[in-house]
């Protein structure tokens, strides 16, 4: 597992993932912190960006971010 996070594939994951979702016409949607795991990148960076792609699209659907914690 050589694949590392950057900002620009979280961006484009949430971006294509949401698109997909509106296409099949699902209400809504649940997102794990992308990239935060196996793709090593910064879990709260990550959720920061995430947001920030999801507050510039708009589509009709329910939207929560999942973050597991550590225990």
């Amino acid at each position: 597992m050589l694949w590392r996070a950057s900002e620009r594939s979280i961006r484009q994951c949430v971006r294509n993932a949401m698109a997909l979702a509106h296409e099949k016409g699902f209400r809504s949607i649940a997102f794990p912190l992308i990239g935060a795991g196996s793709g090593g990148f910064n879990q709260e960076r990550a959720k920061a960006i995430m947001e920030d792609e999801l507050a510039k699209l708009e589509y009709p659907m329910e939207v929560r971010l999942v973050v597991f914690s550590k225990k």
